[in-house]
Protein backbone atom coordinates (compact mmCIF):
# COMPACT_ATOMS: atom_id res chain seq x y z
CA UNK A 1 0.00 0.00 0.00
CA UNK A 2 1.32 3.47 -0.86
CA UNK A 3 1.67 5.56 2.30
CA UNK A 4 -0.30 8.79 2.69
CA UNK A 5 2.86 10.91 2.63
CA UNK A 6 4.06 9.16 -0.54
CA UNK A 7 0.70 9.79 -2.23
CA UNK A 8 0.95 13.49 -1.40
CA UNK A 9 4.51 13.64 -2.71
CA UNK A 10 3.40 11.94 -5.94
CA UNK A 11 0.74 14.61 -6.35
CA UNK A 12 3.23 17.43 -5.93
CA UNK A 13 5.61 15.72 -8.36
CA UNK A 14 2.93 15.33 -11.05
CA UNK A 15 1.85 18.94 -10.66
CA UNK A 16 5.45 20.20 -11.11
CA UNK A 17 6.08 17.78 -13.98
CA UNK A 18 3.02 19.00 -15.86
CA UNK A 19 4.16 22.62 -15.92
CA UNK A 20 7.76 21.61 -16.73
CA UNK A 21 6.48 19.77 -19.80
CA UNK A 22 4.45 22.83 -20.81
CA UNK A 23 7.52 25.05 -20.35
CA UNK A 24 9.68 22.67 -22.38
CA UNK A 25 7.17 22.67 -25.23
CA UNK A 26 7.08 26.46 -25.24
CA UNK A 27 10.90 26.64 -25.35
CA UNK A 28 10.95 24.02 -28.11
CA UNK A 29 8.72 26.18 -30.29
CA UNK A 30 11.24 29.02 -29.84
CA UNK A 31 8.38 31.42 -29.20
CA UNK A 32 7.09 30.97 -32.76
CA UNK A 33 3.48 31.39 -33.93
CA UNK A 34 2.12 28.17 -32.32
CA UNK A 35 3.21 29.37 -28.87
CA UNK A 36 -0.04 31.31 -28.43
CA UNK A 37 -2.17 28.26 -29.24
CA UNK A 38 0.06 26.11 -27.04
CA UNK A 39 -0.24 28.50 -24.11
CA UNK A 40 -4.01 28.67 -24.45
CA UNK A 41 -4.20 24.86 -24.63
CA UNK A 42 -1.94 24.42 -21.60
CA UNK A 43 -3.97 26.95 -19.63
CA UNK A 44 -7.17 25.19 -20.63
CA UNK A 45 -5.79 21.84 -19.53
CA UNK A 46 -4.65 23.45 -16.29
CA UNK A 47 -8.16 24.74 -15.63
CA UNK A 48 -9.58 21.34 -16.55
CA UNK A 49 -7.20 19.71 -14.10
CA UNK A 50 -8.19 22.23 -11.41
CA UNK A 51 -11.86 21.41 -11.95
CA UNK A 52 -10.97 17.72 -11.75
CA UNK A 53 -9.23 18.31 -8.44
CA UNK A 54 -12.15 20.27 -7.02
CA UNK A 55 -14.82 17.91 -8.38
CA UNK A 56 -13.07 14.54 -8.60
CA UNK A 57 -16.33 12.59 -8.32
CA UNK A 58 -17.74 14.40 -11.34
CA UNK A 59 -14.51 13.84 -13.27
CA UNK A 60 -14.83 10.13 -12.57
CA UNK A 61 -18.43 10.20 -13.80
CA UNK A 62 -17.26 11.80 -17.06
CA UNK A 63 -14.58 9.12 -17.34
CA UNK A 64 -17.23 6.37 -17.26
CA UNK A 65 -18.95 8.08 -20.20
CA UNK A 66 -15.61 8.14 -22.03
CA UNK A 67 -15.34 4.39 -21.45
CA UNK A 68 -18.52 3.94 -23.46
CA UNK A 69 -17.39 6.34 -26.20
CA UNK A 70 -14.92 4.12 -28.04
CA UNK A 71 -16.23 5.24 -31.41
CA UNK A 72 -13.60 7.99 -31.45
CA UNK A 73 -10.13 6.47 -31.78
CA UNK A 74 -6.71 6.90 -33.33
CA UNK A 75 -4.82 4.16 -35.17
CA UNK A 76 -1.03 4.20 -35.33
CA UNK A 77 1.28 2.63 -37.90
CA UNK A 78 1.24 -0.71 -36.06
CA UNK A 79 -2.56 -0.96 -36.04
CA UNK A 80 -2.77 -0.19 -32.30
CA UNK A 81 -5.89 1.73 -31.24
CA UNK A 82 -5.85 4.66 -28.80
CA UNK A 83 -9.25 5.72 -27.48
CA UNK A 84 -10.52 8.92 -25.92
CA UNK A 85 -10.64 7.37 -22.46
CA UNK A 86 -6.88 6.66 -22.61
CA UNK A 87 -6.21 10.41 -22.57
CA UNK A 88 -8.78 11.03 -19.84
CA UNK A 89 -7.21 8.30 -17.66
CA UNK A 90 -4.01 10.34 -17.42
CA UNK A 91 -6.04 13.42 -16.48
CA UNK A 92 -7.94 11.43 -13.84
CA UNK A 93 -4.72 10.02 -12.39
CA UNK A 94 -3.16 13.48 -12.30
CA UNK A 95 -6.26 14.99 -10.68
CA UNK A 96 -6.30 12.33 -7.99
CA UNK A 97 -2.63 12.77 -7.09
CA UNK A 98 -3.03 16.54 -6.90
CA UNK A 99 -6.18 16.06 -4.80
CA UNK A 100 -4.15 13.88 -2.44
CA UNK A 101 -1.41 16.53 -2.29
CA UNK A 102 -4.03 19.13 -1.31
CA UNK A 103 -5.74 16.74 1.12
CA UNK A 104 -9.11 16.90 -0.65
CA UNK A 105 -9.60 13.13 -0.98
CA UNK A 106 -8.85 10.20 1.28
CA UNK A 107 -5.96 7.81 0.71
CA UNK A 108 -6.15 4.64 -1.33
CA UNK A 109 -6.96 1.63 0.83
CA UNK A 110 -5.34 -1.64 -0.14
CA UNK A 111 -7.40 -4.55 -1.45
CA UNK A 112 -6.84 -8.28 -1.93
CA UNK A 113 -5.69 -7.87 -5.54
CA UNK A 114 -2.90 -5.33 -5.00
CA UNK A 115 -0.06 -7.89 -4.97
CA UNK A 116 -1.12 -10.00 -8.00
CA UNK A 117 -1.98 -6.84 -9.94
CA UNK A 118 1.43 -5.40 -9.13
CA UNK A 119 3.11 -8.61 -10.30
CA UNK A 120 1.07 -8.66 -13.51
CA UNK A 121 1.90 -5.03 -14.25
CA UNK A 122 5.60 -5.62 -13.48
CA UNK A 123 5.67 -8.59 -15.85
CA UNK A 124 4.02 -6.42 -18.50
CA UNK A 125 6.77 -3.82 -18.15
CA UNK A 126 9.59 -6.40 -18.02
CA UNK A 127 8.36 -7.94 -21.29
CA UNK A 128 9.68 -4.82 -23.02
CA UNK A 129 13.20 -6.25 -22.75
CA UNK A 130 12.43 -9.36 -24.83
CA UNK A 131 9.84 -7.73 -27.06
CA UNK A 132 10.25 -7.75 -30.84
CA UNK A 133 8.99 -4.17 -31.04
CA UNK A 134 9.97 -2.31 -27.89
CA UNK A 135 8.25 0.95 -28.79
CA UNK A 136 4.98 -0.91 -29.24
CA UNK A 137 5.47 -2.65 -25.87
CA UNK A 138 6.25 0.64 -24.15
CA UNK A 139 3.09 2.13 -25.64
CA UNK A 140 0.97 -0.80 -24.43
CA UNK A 141 2.56 -0.77 -20.97
CA UNK A 142 1.73 2.92 -20.59
CA UNK A 143 -1.84 2.25 -21.73
CA UNK A 144 -2.14 -0.60 -19.22
CA UNK A 145 -0.90 1.62 -16.38
CA UNK A 146 -3.42 4.31 -17.31
CA UNK A 147 -6.27 1.82 -17.70
CA UNK A 148 -5.57 0.33 -14.26
CA UNK A 149 -5.31 3.83 -12.79
CA UNK A 150 -8.62 4.97 -14.29
CA UNK A 151 -10.76 1.83 -14.41
CA UNK A 152 -9.56 -0.03 -11.32
CA UNK A 153 -7.84 2.19 -8.77
CA UNK A 154 -9.97 5.30 -9.37
CA UNK A 155 -13.07 3.15 -8.87
CA UNK A 156 -11.69 1.75 -5.62
CA UNK A 157 -10.82 5.24 -4.37
CA UNK A 158 -13.93 7.16 -5.42
CA UNK A 159 -16.76 4.61 -5.00
CA UNK A 160 -16.77 4.62 -1.20
CA UNK A 161 -20.43 5.03 -0.31
CA UNK A 162 -23.85 4.05 -1.55
CA UNK A 163 -24.66 7.42 -3.05
CA UNK A 164 -21.62 7.24 -5.35
CA UNK A 165 -22.39 3.61 -6.17
CA UNK A 166 -25.96 4.52 -7.15
CA UNK A 167 -24.61 7.36 -9.29
CA UNK A 168 -22.33 4.94 -11.14
CA UNK A 169 -25.21 2.50 -11.72
CA UNK A 170 -27.42 5.35 -12.96
CA UNK A 171 -24.70 6.43 -15.41
CA UNK A 172 -24.43 2.87 -16.74
CA UNK A 173 -28.20 2.79 -17.16
CA UNK A 174 -28.17 6.17 -18.96
CA UNK A 175 -25.42 4.94 -21.30
CA UNK A 176 -27.53 1.88 -22.08
CA UNK A 177 -30.53 4.09 -22.91
CA UNK A 178 -28.43 6.30 -25.19
CA UNK A 179 -26.85 3.30 -26.89
CA UNK A 180 -30.28 1.78 -27.51
CA UNK A 181 -31.53 4.95 -29.19
CA UNK A 182 -28.39 5.21 -31.33
CA UNK A 183 -28.64 1.54 -32.30
CA UNK A 184 -32.04 2.10 -33.85
CA UNK A 185 -31.10 5.42 -35.45
CA UNK A 186 -27.96 4.09 -37.13
CA UNK A 187 -29.66 0.82 -38.06
CA UNK A 188 -32.49 2.65 -39.82
CA UNK A 189 -30.14 5.24 -41.36
CA UNK A 190 -27.89 2.65 -43.01
CA UNK A 191 -26.19 3.12 -45.46
CA UNK A 192 -26.64 6.90 -45.34
CA UNK A 193 -24.13 7.30 -42.48
CA UNK A 194 -20.61 5.96 -42.82
CA UNK A 195 -17.44 6.13 -40.74
CA UNK A 196 -15.68 9.48 -40.84
CA UNK A 197 -11.93 9.99 -40.95
CA UNK A 198 -11.41 13.20 -38.99
CA UNK A 199 -7.65 13.46 -39.38
CA UNK A 200 -5.53 11.53 -41.88
CA UNK A 201 -1.96 12.83 -41.62
CA UNK A 202 -0.67 10.40 -44.23
CA UNK A 203 3.04 9.70 -43.83
CA UNK A 204 3.47 12.21 -41.01
CA UNK A 205 2.32 9.91 -38.21
CA UNK A 206 1.31 6.91 -40.32
CA UNK A 207 -2.04 6.80 -38.58
CA UNK A 208 -5.45 8.47 -38.51
CA UNK A 209 -8.13 9.74 -36.17
CA UNK A 210 -11.53 8.25 -37.00
CA UNK A 211 -15.11 8.45 -35.79
CA UNK A 212 -16.77 5.07 -36.12
CA UNK A 213 -20.41 5.41 -37.10
CA UNK A 214 -21.64 2.81 -39.55
CA UNK A 215 -19.09 1.23 -41.84
CA UNK A 216 -20.49 -0.23 -45.05
CA UNK A 217 -18.25 -3.29 -44.67
CA UNK A 218 -20.04 -4.19 -41.41
CA UNK A 219 -23.43 -4.46 -43.09
CA UNK A 220 -26.72 -3.25 -41.67
CA UNK A 221 -26.00 -3.41 -37.94
CA UNK A 222 -26.92 -1.03 -35.19
CA UNK A 223 -24.43 0.26 -32.63
CA UNK A 224 -24.13 3.02 -30.09
CA UNK A 225 -21.13 5.05 -29.00
CA UNK A 226 -18.71 2.25 -29.84
CA UNK A 227 -18.32 -0.95 -31.83
CA UNK A 228 -21.29 -3.32 -31.90
CA UNK A 229 -19.78 -5.71 -29.34
CA UNK A 230 -18.87 -3.00 -26.81
CA UNK A 231 -22.33 -1.49 -27.32
CA UNK A 232 -23.92 -4.86 -26.56
CA UNK A 233 -21.87 -5.25 -23.38
CA UNK A 234 -23.14 -1.91 -22.03
CA UNK A 235 -26.69 -2.97 -22.92
CA UNK A 236 -26.14 -6.24 -21.03
CA UNK A 237 -25.11 -4.26 -17.97
CA UNK A 238 -28.29 -2.23 -18.33
CA UNK A 239 -30.41 -5.40 -18.44
CA UNK A 240 -28.84 -6.67 -15.20
CA UNK A 241 -29.41 -3.35 -13.42
CA UNK A 242 -33.05 -3.25 -14.53
CA UNK A 243 -33.60 -6.83 -13.37
CA UNK A 244 -32.06 -5.96 -9.99
CA UNK A 245 -34.40 -2.99 -9.62
CA UNK A 246 -37.30 -5.13 -10.77
CA UNK A 247 -36.75 -7.45 -7.79
CA UNK A 248 -37.02 -4.61 -5.28
CA UNK A 249 -40.05 -4.85 -3.00
CA UNK A 250 -40.43 -1.09 -2.69
CA UNK A 251 -40.96 -0.57 -6.44
CA UNK A 252 -44.56 -0.05 -7.55
CA UNK A 253 -46.24 -2.19 -10.19
CA UNK A 254 -46.20 0.70 -12.68
CA UNK A 255 -42.44 1.07 -12.32
CA UNK A 256 -41.94 -2.67 -12.71
CA UNK A 257 -43.87 -2.62 -15.99
CA UNK A 258 -41.70 0.31 -17.14
CA UNK A 259 -38.57 -1.68 -16.24
CA UNK A 260 -39.80 -4.67 -18.28
CA UNK A 261 -40.56 -2.44 -21.27
CA UNK A 262 -37.14 -0.79 -20.98
CA UNK A 263 -35.51 -4.21 -20.72
CA UNK A 264 -37.20 -5.24 -23.97
CA UNK A 265 -35.95 -2.00 -25.53
CA UNK A 266 -32.37 -2.81 -24.47
CA UNK A 267 -32.62 -6.39 -25.74
CA UNK A 268 -34.07 -5.40 -29.11
CA UNK A 269 -31.38 -2.71 -29.53
CA UNK A 270 -28.76 -5.32 -28.72
CA UNK A 271 -30.18 -7.63 -31.37
CA UNK A 272 -29.78 -4.91 -34.03
CA UNK A 273 -26.00 -5.18 -33.52
CA UNK A 274 -26.13 -8.85 -34.63
CA UNK A 275 -23.41 -9.64 -32.08
CA UNK A 276 -23.37 -13.31 -31.19
CA UNK A 277 -21.17 -13.68 -28.12
CA UNK A 278 -22.71 -10.79 -26.13
CA UNK A 279 -26.13 -12.44 -26.46
CA UNK A 280 -24.76 -15.83 -25.34
CA UNK A 281 -22.86 -14.15 -22.49
CA UNK A 282 -26.01 -12.33 -21.39
CA UNK A 283 -27.99 -15.58 -21.43
CA UNK A 284 -25.36 -17.24 -19.22
CA UNK A 285 -24.90 -14.31 -16.80
CA UNK A 286 -28.67 -13.80 -16.53
CA UNK A 287 -29.06 -17.49 -15.68
CA UNK A 288 -26.54 -17.10 -12.87
CA UNK A 289 -28.32 -13.91 -11.75
CA UNK A 290 -31.60 -15.82 -11.42
CA UNK A 291 -30.04 -18.88 -9.76
CA UNK A 292 -28.26 -16.82 -7.09
CA UNK A 293 -31.32 -14.70 -6.23
CA UNK A 294 -33.00 -16.22 -3.19
CA UNK A 295 -36.39 -14.61 -3.83
CA UNK A 296 -36.62 -16.45 -7.17
CA UNK A 297 -36.04 -19.95 -5.77
CA UNK A 298 -38.72 -22.18 -7.24
CA UNK A 299 -39.33 -19.70 -10.09
CA UNK A 300 -36.23 -20.46 -12.15
CA UNK A 301 -37.96 -22.14 -15.11
CA UNK A 302 -40.69 -19.52 -15.26
CA UNK A 303 -38.23 -16.61 -15.10
CA UNK A 304 -35.89 -18.08 -17.72
CA UNK A 305 -38.79 -18.92 -20.04
CA UNK A 306 -40.00 -15.32 -19.88
CA UNK A 307 -36.47 -14.00 -20.47
CA UNK A 308 -35.85 -16.27 -23.48
CA UNK A 309 -39.22 -15.24 -24.88
CA UNK A 310 -38.19 -11.59 -24.53
CA UNK A 311 -34.87 -12.39 -26.22
CA UNK A 312 -36.59 -14.00 -29.25
CA UNK A 313 -39.15 -11.20 -29.46
CA UNK A 314 -36.32 -8.67 -29.27
CA UNK A 315 -34.53 -10.29 -32.22
CA UNK A 316 -37.67 -10.04 -34.34
CA UNK A 317 -38.42 -6.46 -33.29
CA UNK A 318 -34.83 -5.29 -33.61
CA UNK A 319 -34.32 -6.67 -37.11
CA UNK A 320 -37.86 -6.31 -38.46
CA UNK A 321 -36.61 -4.05 -41.29
CA UNK A 322 -34.40 -6.82 -42.69
CA UNK A 323 -35.12 -10.02 -40.78
CA UNK A 324 -34.02 -12.46 -43.50
CA UNK A 325 -30.56 -10.93 -43.87
CA UNK A 326 -30.19 -10.80 -40.09
CA UNK A 327 -30.81 -14.55 -39.82
CA UNK A 328 -28.43 -15.28 -42.71
CA UNK A 329 -25.73 -13.02 -41.25
CA UNK A 330 -26.00 -14.74 -37.86
CA UNK A 331 -25.78 -18.21 -39.39
CA UNK A 332 -22.78 -17.19 -41.51
CA UNK A 333 -21.00 -15.65 -38.52
CA UNK A 334 -21.41 -18.80 -36.42
CA UNK A 335 -20.08 -21.05 -39.21
CA UNK A 336 -16.43 -21.75 -38.44
CA UNK A 337 -15.77 -23.13 -41.92
CA UNK A 338 -17.34 -20.21 -43.81
CA UNK A 339 -14.81 -17.85 -45.37
CA UNK A 340 -14.50 -14.43 -43.71
CA UNK A 341 -16.99 -15.33 -40.99
CA UNK A 342 -16.38 -13.85 -37.55
CA UNK A 343 -15.82 -17.31 -36.06
CA UNK A 344 -13.37 -18.31 -38.79
CA UNK A 345 -11.43 -15.05 -38.43
CA UNK A 346 -11.14 -15.44 -34.68
CA UNK A 347 -9.93 -19.03 -34.89
CA UNK A 348 -7.29 -17.91 -37.39
CA UNK A 349 -6.16 -15.05 -35.13
CA UNK A 350 -6.05 -17.28 -32.05
CA UNK A 351 -3.85 -19.87 -33.74
CA UNK A 352 -1.51 -17.12 -34.93
CA UNK A 353 -1.01 -15.47 -31.54
CA UNK A 354 -0.74 -18.80 -29.69
CA UNK A 355 2.05 -19.78 -32.07
CA UNK A 356 3.73 -16.43 -31.42
CA UNK A 357 3.65 -17.09 -27.67
CA UNK A 358 5.08 -20.59 -28.02
CA UNK A 359 7.86 -19.38 -30.33
CA UNK A 360 9.30 -17.22 -27.53
CA UNK A 361 10.07 -20.05 -25.08
CA UNK A 362 6.76 -19.65 -23.28
CA UNK A 363 7.59 -16.09 -22.16
CA UNK A 364 5.43 -14.40 -24.80
CA UNK A 365 6.26 -12.02 -27.61
CA UNK A 366 6.07 -8.90 -25.42
CA UNK A 367 3.31 -6.53 -24.36
CA UNK A 368 1.16 -5.47 -27.34
CA UNK A 369 3.21 -7.41 -29.88
CA UNK A 370 0.53 -10.00 -30.62
CA UNK A 371 -1.16 -7.62 -33.10
CA UNK A 372 1.95 -7.85 -35.30
CA UNK A 373 1.14 -11.53 -35.94
CA UNK A 374 -2.49 -10.98 -36.97
CA UNK A 375 -3.22 -11.68 -40.63
CA UNK A 376 -5.54 -10.10 -41.64
CA UNK A 377 -4.64 -7.16 -39.41
CA UNK A 378 -6.77 -6.53 -36.34
CA UNK A 379 -6.75 -4.26 -33.29
CA UNK A 380 -6.23 -7.15 -30.84
CA UNK A 381 -6.27 -10.93 -30.54
CA UNK A 382 -10.04 -11.00 -29.80
CA UNK A 383 -9.43 -13.15 -26.70
CA UNK A 384 -8.02 -11.67 -23.50
CA UNK A 385 -6.82 -15.02 -22.14
CA UNK A 386 -5.00 -16.00 -25.32
CA UNK A 387 -3.58 -12.47 -25.61
CA UNK A 388 -2.18 -12.72 -22.05
CA UNK A 389 -0.44 -15.99 -22.97
CA UNK A 390 0.78 -14.75 -26.36
CA UNK A 391 2.29 -11.53 -24.99
CA UNK A 392 3.32 -12.50 -21.44
CA UNK A 393 3.68 -16.28 -21.73
CA UNK A 394 2.75 -18.85 -19.13
CA UNK A 395 3.54 -16.51 -16.16
CA UNK A 396 1.25 -13.82 -17.60
CA UNK A 397 -1.61 -16.25 -18.21
CA UNK A 398 -1.34 -17.71 -14.68
CA UNK A 399 -1.26 -14.25 -13.10
CA UNK A 400 -4.21 -13.06 -15.20
CA UNK A 401 -6.30 -16.10 -14.33
CA UNK A 402 -5.22 -15.84 -10.70
CA UNK A 403 -6.47 -12.24 -10.49
CA UNK A 404 -9.82 -13.22 -12.00
CA UNK A 405 -10.25 -16.23 -9.69
CA UNK A 406 -9.19 -14.30 -6.57
CA UNK A 407 -11.76 -11.60 -7.31
CA UNK A 408 -14.48 -14.26 -7.78
CA UNK A 409 -13.52 -16.12 -4.58
CA UNK A 410 -13.52 -12.86 -2.63
CA UNK A 411 -17.01 -12.13 -3.91
CA UNK A 412 -18.39 -15.59 -3.11
CA UNK A 413 -17.03 -15.50 0.43
CA UNK A 414 -18.56 -12.05 0.94
CA UNK A 415 -21.88 -13.22 -0.48
CA UNK A 416 -21.89 -16.17 1.90
CA UNK A 417 -21.54 -13.84 4.88
CA UNK A 418 -24.18 -11.37 3.67
CA UNK A 419 -27.53 -11.87 5.40
CA UNK A 420 -29.20 -8.63 4.27
CA UNK A 421 -31.43 -9.45 1.27
CA UNK A 422 -31.18 -6.09 -0.59
CA UNK A 423 -27.39 -6.10 -0.20
CA UNK A 424 -27.23 -9.68 -1.36
CA UNK A 425 -29.26 -8.85 -4.49
CA UNK A 426 -26.88 -5.95 -5.17
CA UNK A 427 -23.83 -8.21 -4.92
CA UNK A 428 -25.45 -10.84 -7.14
CA UNK A 429 -26.21 -8.23 -9.81
CA UNK A 430 -22.62 -6.96 -9.88
CA UNK A 431 -21.19 -10.48 -9.93
CA UNK A 432 -23.45 -11.29 -12.89
CA UNK A 433 -22.06 -8.25 -14.71
CA UNK A 434 -18.54 -9.46 -13.83
CA UNK A 435 -19.31 -12.91 -15.24
CA UNK A 436 -20.74 -11.26 -18.36
CA UNK A 437 -17.53 -9.38 -19.13
CA UNK A 438 -15.42 -12.50 -18.40
CA UNK A 439 -17.37 -14.37 -21.07
CA UNK A 440 -17.27 -11.51 -23.57
CA UNK A 441 -13.47 -11.16 -23.46
CA UNK A 442 -13.25 -14.74 -24.69
CA UNK A 443 -14.06 -13.53 -28.20
CA UNK A 444 -13.28 -9.81 -28.08
CA UNK A 445 -10.68 -7.46 -26.67
CA UNK A 446 -7.54 -8.18 -24.68
CA UNK A 447 -6.43 -8.02 -21.07
CA UNK A 448 -6.29 -4.24 -21.53
CA UNK A 449 -10.10 -4.13 -21.80
CA UNK A 450 -11.05 -1.29 -19.40
CA UNK A 451 -14.55 -2.66 -18.77
CA UNK A 452 -13.03 -5.77 -17.19
CA UNK A 453 -11.05 -3.79 -14.61
CA UNK A 454 -13.90 -1.33 -14.10
CA UNK A 455 -16.48 -4.00 -13.26
CA UNK A 456 -13.96 -5.95 -11.16
CA UNK A 457 -13.19 -2.86 -9.08
CA UNK A 458 -16.88 -1.99 -8.81
CA UNK A 459 -17.50 -5.44 -7.32
CA UNK A 460 -14.69 -5.03 -4.79
CA UNK A 461 -15.78 -1.50 -3.86
CA UNK A 462 -19.38 -2.65 -3.34
CA UNK A 463 -18.24 -5.54 -1.15
CA UNK A 464 -16.35 -3.06 1.02
CA UNK A 465 -19.40 -0.77 1.25
CA UNK A 466 -21.68 -3.68 2.21
CA UNK A 467 -19.20 -4.99 4.79
CA UNK A 468 -18.79 -1.57 6.39
CA UNK A 469 -22.56 -1.25 6.66
CA UNK A 470 -22.80 -4.73 8.12
CA UNK A 471 -20.17 -3.98 10.75
CA UNK A 472 -22.13 -1.03 12.18
CA UNK A 473 -25.07 -3.05 13.63
CA UNK A 474 -22.62 -5.54 15.12
CA UNK A 475 -20.66 -2.74 16.79
CA UNK A 476 -23.84 -1.17 18.14
CA UNK A 477 -24.94 -4.58 19.40
CA UNK A 478 -21.63 -5.16 21.17
CA UNK A 479 -21.81 -1.72 22.82
CA UNK A 480 -25.37 -2.30 24.02
CA UNK A 481 -24.40 -5.74 25.30
CA UNK A 482 -21.54 -4.21 27.29
CA UNK A 483 -23.86 -1.63 28.84
CA UNK A 484 -26.33 -4.36 29.77
CA UNK A 485 -23.52 -6.36 31.35
CA UNK A 486 -22.43 -3.33 33.37
CA UNK A 487 -25.99 -2.80 34.60
CA UNK A 488 -26.30 -6.46 35.53
CA UNK A 489 -23.13 -6.19 37.64
CA UNK A 490 -24.66 -3.20 39.44
CA UNK A 491 -21.88 -0.77 38.67
CA UNK A 492 -24.38 1.96 37.98
CA UNK A 493 -26.25 1.31 41.23
CA UNK A 494 -26.08 4.18 43.70
CA UNK A 495 -24.57 2.05 46.36
CA UNK A 496 -22.06 0.28 44.15
CA UNK A 497 -18.44 0.65 45.11
CA UNK A 498 -19.20 2.57 48.37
Amino acid sequence: MISIRAQQRFGTFFLILYWLIVLALIVETKLSAPVFILTITASGLGLLMLSGVLYLHWSYSVYIIFLAFEGLYAVDQYGSHTYAHNLFEFFLLLSWFVSRALGRVGPYRSCALDVPLGCFLTLNILSIFWSGNRWLSISFSIKFILILAGSFYATMVIVRDRSMLQRVLSIILAIAVLNSILCYLLYLAYPDIASITIVDPGNLFKGCLSLFLNEASMGRRGHGLAHQIITSIWLSFGVHILFYRLLSNIVSLRKKLCYIALMLFFLSAMQTTLSKMPVLALAASFTVHVLMTRSLQGWFLTTMSLFLSLLILAFVLGNSADLTNAVEYTQHGLNASAEYSSTESRITWWSQVITAGLDHSGLGCGSGNSIAYLDPQGPHAHNAYIAAFSELGYPGLLLFLGIIVMAAVHFLSSLRNCSNLPDRNLLVMLFSMYLNILLNIMTNGSYLEPLLWFIMALNLATIRIVQERGDAPEQRHSISSSIQAIHSRGIFDRGAGI
